[in-house]
Order: C-alpha cells, then sequence, then structure tokens
C-alpha cells in the first residue's frame, strides 16, 4: 500500500469533510423517515376517504380463511327459519294459503315436476266407523331441486342431395348439402352455450379452469384445461373483439367521456 504524506492543514480539512459527510447520511436518513411516514398517512387518509368504510373490526384475513375453509359454519344461522314456498290446501270450494315468514324467490318460468300419491300406508278406511275415505282435496309439499350442469351433445343432421339425371348419363352428378347453422369454431366440439358456460364460471363465478376440468371428468366428459383456453382465446379474438373495437370506435367520436376514478381495491 502506497502512503502519502499530507500537511496538517490538509489533515483538519479531511476531517471536517468526514464530519461534514457524517452528518449528511443522518439528515438522509431523516428525510427518508419521514417521507416513509407521510406516505403511511396518506394511504390511511386514501383508505378513509375511498375505502370501504365498516362500525365492525374485522379481520380480513380470518375471515377470507374462514369463508374458504368454514362457509357453512361461517354463514350458518339456526335461529333464521326454513325457507319454503307457499303452501296450498285446497278444501272443496276454496283455497287456503299458509302463511310463511320466509319465502324463497323462484323464477316464474321454474320447470315443475309433480309427482301424486295416493296410497296411504296406514289405510284408507276410517278408524272410528271404517267406512272408506272419500278424498275431498289436495295439499302440495314443495322441494326445491339443484341439478348439476348437463353436458348435452347436439347432432346437426344434414340431408346431403344429388342430380341422378345427371349421373344416369354419365355426367358428373351435382352433389349438395343442406344448410345448417355455422360453428363457433370451425371444425370443434365448441357450441356457443359451452364457451358461455366456460367463460361464466371462470370470469363471473371464479371457478378455474383447472377445477371445471376435474368438475366436467366426474361426468365422464374429458374436457382439458387446455381445450377450454383455446375455445376462450378463439371467441374472444373471433367474436368479442371486434365488438370491443367497434364500441372504441364509438366511444372516441364524443368530445366528452364521462370516467368513474373512485379508487379500486
Amino acid at each position: 500500500m502506497e502512503k502519502v504524506t499530507i500537511s496538517k492543514e490538509e489533515y483538519e480539512q479531511l476531517l471536517k469533510l468526514n464530519e461534514t459527510v457524517k452528518s449528511l447520511q443522518t439528515y438522509v436518513l431523516e428525510l427518508e423517515s419521514t417521507v416513509n411516514f407521510l406516505k403511511e398517512h396518506l394511504n390511511v387518509s386514501k383508505a378513509h376517504r375511498f375505502g370501504s368504510s365498516s362500525e365492525k373490526n374485522v379481520n380480513l384475513k380470518q375471515m377470507s380463511f374462514d369463508l374458504l375453509f368454514n362457509e357453512s359454519e361461517v354463514l350458518a344461522d339456526s335461529s333464521l327459519p326454513e325457507p319454503n314456498l307457499a303452501t296450498i290446501t285446497t278444501v272443496k270450494e276454496h283455497q287456503r294459503s299458509k302463511k310463511n315468514s320466509l319465502k324463497v324467490s323462484l323464477p316464474e318460468s321454474i320447470p315443475v315436476i309433480e309427482f301424486h300419491h295416493s296410497e296411504i300406508l296406514e289405510g284408507s278406511t276410517c278408524p272410528h266407523c271404517q267406512h272408506e275415505l272419500v278424498k275431498f282435496g289436495t295439499k302440495e309439499h314443495d322441494h326445491l331441486v339443484l341439478a348439476p350442469a348437463r353436458a348435452v351433445l347436439v347432432k346437426d343432421i344434414t340431408d346431403i342431395y344429388k342430380c341422378e339425371h345427371c349421373e344416369n348419363t354419365g355426367e358428373k352428378a351435382v352433389i349438395k348439402e343442406a344448410d345448417y347453422p355455422p360453428s363457433v369454431i370451425p371444425g370443434s366440439l365448441a357450441s356457443a352455450e359451452a364457451i358461455a358456460q366456460i367463460a361464466n364460471e371462470k370470469f363471473v363465478q371464479g371457478t378455474p379452469l383447472y377445477r371445471q376440468e376435474k368438475y366436467w371428468g366426474r361426468f365422464g366428459v374429458n374436457l382439458t384445461r387446455q381445450t377450454m383456453s383455446n375455445w376462450l382465446l378463439y371467441a374472444v379474438s373471433h367474436h368479442l373483439e371486434p365488438i370491443y373495437n367497434n364500441l372504441c370506435q364509438q366511444i372516441l367520436k364524443h368530445e366528452v367521456l364521462h370516467t368513474d376514478e373512485t379508487v379500486l381495491q
């Protein structure tokens, strides 16, 4: 190591320079601490102004864990009455409606399957006079059945026609096929309903493709996540993207656009 000889005056200047550097470093650390403090207060202020408010102090992580693994235990409430439809009892010439404290809302177009029960296990005779009981009304007991999604194979069978006259005269017969609706993806099993179902489960219900693959696999339908991905990408690029581009063109024709600048979580 090479040694350098300096004067006392230069040495004192070097010591002062080192003290200045140390002071600057301390000042920088204090500035960083102040900036972080102000950033934290700014984030808290934004959260109070734009974030969701609640009067309850809820542990979000614990709530997410409970809803994921203990959803039934968290949401169950034994104090609530069991919901059911209004029961109609027909007695001769009038109807009596049974009132319920909680009623299920169902669409008017929901399919209804009726099973009629006529046999009485204890017998159809009066236990007092032993005469045969006479039917005088009916009573309904409603049950809501939630069936899983179904996989249906739709076959478009088209008629094929040919010119027998040309064929009998030795000419090349003209062959034509009946028209049928075009496929969403040429040469694919995909239908508009199938793609809509996959997209709804993924983007609305939050069900990943690998879970959908397992779900359909339990019904014997070997529909891989790669196939579903291909269907979604094709539908977006060939059917949805042109609509999106047209919407953008229509929006850009306006001089003023309204935007919602609410903070998104």
